[in-house]
């Protein structure tokens, strides 16, 4: 669509400073479009293009800035903005608002209708004025640059807001996890394929939130799937009275800070509950991490806990934060072992703690104003467990 350079469309003189006006993405693609085009303003003409200004120029001699910035980029943010701006997130259309934007719509007006008063006055005029014209330009286009860039931004980061909310929409949708699954595969997919369509950082946030999910799916499926085998005999275990009152044993001893009587405790129980359930040897190292799981999730409201998550340099087993931040914070590393012997047992013990020392997993309860951390060592073998712990200051 032509545009009449001798007026001010009426979209950039919406809103102001005081009352800064919602805009949705149709709003910012008008907007963009504006600022993209303002450089064909007939101000820059004057000379007859000897002194020709635009905002592309002095990006085109730095690589990583044409990168970022140039008409391609503009045009496709454009086309984007339009696109989707008939996507809701959460029946809503996402605007966005602020004085920043009105103050540099401002700007952008005073500019714009000063360059028209130009334009209109006598070529004799503007031959006479030439150098005040000349300079007149070059601040203009620096303004107008600068327009440009921050509403190519904005607009971007709305795109991106609307893109996220729109794959959180259609995800709630897929029924079945294997539906998910595939659902984030495909957008994942999809994304990889048109990168160069996004902006580095609109790409980056929209796969992030997809990793995310795939992430959190993956866990949570696969605690699901651990749990319908142990976890079930775990929650019947822990029904029988006499299992209680040792699971309530071992928290009292955890609270107590009384470490050698936990250590008896677990191991006691272990033996009883795999026995009586006939875990064999074979069972891989999940179901033992999957029966701590089990054990420990009914330490709410004394322990937060947190299961293979990221911290330091790596991802401890489990993690238990007490909500009493005077009380020490708890690392458990869960191994299975290859022997029942006790000699090979205590050097896979003493190695586990080394690596919670070496991967820096306590930083996790430093970060939550823990002072101290108790590191176990979880070793099992069928249904023997050897532990062995230390105490460290953070």
């Amino acid at each position: 669509m032509k545009i009449d350079y001798t007026i001010i469309p009426f979209i950039l003189k919406v809103g102001s400073f005081d009352e800064p006006a919602p805009r949705g993405l149709r709003q910012l693609a008008e907007i963009l479009n504006l600022n993209y085009r303002i450089f064909d303003h007939p101000i820059f003409n004057i000379d007859g293009g000897i002194h020709r200004i635009g905002p592309f120029e002095a990006a085109m001699d730095v690589p990583e800035m044409y990168k970022r910035f140039n008409r391609t980029i503009v045009e496709r943010t454009i086309y984007q903005a339009n696109f989707f701006s008939g996507f809701k997130v959460d029946d809503t259309f996402l605007t966005v608002r602020g004085q920043g934007i009105e103050l540099a719509l401002a700007g952008f007006r005073e500019y714009w209708e000063a360059a028209n008063e130009i334009v209109l006055q006598p070529a004799d005029e503007q031959q006479a004025n030439a150098a005040k014209i000349h300079h007149f330009k070059l601040i203009a286009s620096g303004v107008f640059d600068a327009q440009l860039k921050m509403m190519l931004t904005t607009t971007q980061e709305l795109i991106t807001e609307v893109i996220k909310g729109h794959i959180a929409d259609l995800l709630k949708k897929q029924v079945t996890a294997d539906d998910k699954y595939k659902f984030l595969i495909k957008w994942r997919g999809d994304m990889l394929k048109q990168e160069e369509q996004f902006s580095e950082n609109s790409f980056r946030s929209i796969l992030k939130l997809i990793d995310i999910e795939l992430e959190v799916l993956t866990k949570t499926q696969s605690t699901i799937m651990g749990n319908q085998g142990l976890g079930n005999l775990v929650d019947s275990f822990f029904k029988e009275q006499e299992a209680k009152i040792s699971n309530d044993k071992l928290l009292k001893a955890l609270v107590a800070e009384h470490y050698p009587l936990f250590q008896k405790s677990l191991e006691e129980m272990v033996m009883r509950l795999f026995s009586y359930h006939d875990i064999t040897d074979k069972e891989p190292e999940r179901v033992y991490h999957i029966f701590l799981l089990g054990v420990f999730n009914s330490f709410t409201g004394v322990f937060d806990l947190k299961s293979n998550l990221e911290a330091g340099l790596g991802r401890f087993d489990l993690l238990l934060t007490p909500v009493d931040k005077a009380k020490r914070g708890l690392i458990f590393e869960v191994k299975r072992s290859a022997t029942a012997n006790l000699t090979s047992m205590k050097k896979q013990a003493y190695e586990a703690l080394e690596q919670v020392r070496n991967n820096h997993y306590a930083v996790e309860l430093k970060r939550n104003g823990i002072l101290q951390a108790v590191s176990f060592a979880a070793i099992f073998f069928g249904k023997t467990l050897f532990t062995d712990f230390e105490i460290n200051d953070l």
